[in-house]
């Protein structure tokens, strides 16, 4: 009998602590305080705090906002973006070529051979000579050597022409070249010619 009698008040006590028991509740603890001594009778005195050190602190800088943001409207649609192809810049060396017109009439032009000279002695006038262009109101006869340069240039209205034979100084192989042009002095035609030969006599 006694042993169920024990447990039933270790069950009591157990409640009653666990309840907190006791009516005072504990008193806070205190912190220790520095005290003084003097000499004679001992007096303690609070220790009067220290001020604490003013300590600069670092400066803080804010960081940097974000650019804002552009508010687009609702209806808003990105258009695509297009690529800009440069243009081709002229030739910068030498002047343009003027543009030929050719016109039906010209597919028969070119060399007569029938009047036209393959070779001459120097000294002589040798003559050279291609078939007429209709529509065309002058023509531009050039004449060069060898070296492709210009050793006289002509414009007359005839479809052929006696060369003056100074302008030939030496046996060799020169060429010539005719463009038919309108009453505004633009060329019609592709430029037709013929190689020519100066020998001795």
């Amino acid at each position: 009998m006694r042993y169920p009698l024990i447990v039933l008040l270790m069950l009591v006590m157990s409640v009653l602590v666990a309840c907190g028991g006791g009516d005072s509740d504990p008193e806070p603890e205190q912190l220790p305080t520095t005290v003084q001594q003097d000499s004679g009778d001992a007096q303690v005195a609070p220790e009067e705090p220290q001020e604490p050190t003013n300590t600069p602190r670092p400066t803080q800088v804010p960081p940097p906002s974000p650019p804002p943001r552009a508010t687009l409207p609702p209806t808003f649609t990105p258009s695509p973006t297009e690529t800009l192809i440069p243009s081709p810049l002229p030739p910068t060396e030498g002047p343009s070529p003027v543009p030929v017109r050719t016109f039906q009439a010209c597919d028969g032009f070119g060399v007569n051979f029938e009047l036209a000279q393959e070779q001459f002695v120097l000294g002589e006038s040798p003559t050279i000579a291609w078939t007429p262009v209709d529509g065309a109101d002058a023509y531009r006869v050039y004449i060069r050597d060898e070296f492709d340069i210009e050793l006289q240039l002509v414009i007359l209205r005839e479809t052929s022409l006696q060369v003056n034979p100074d302008v030939f100084q030496r046996a060799a192989r020169f060429a010539w070249t005719v463009e038919p042009l309108d009453a505004f002095g633009i060329q019609i035609c592709p430029g037709r010619g013929e190689s020519i030969l100066a020998v001795e006599s």
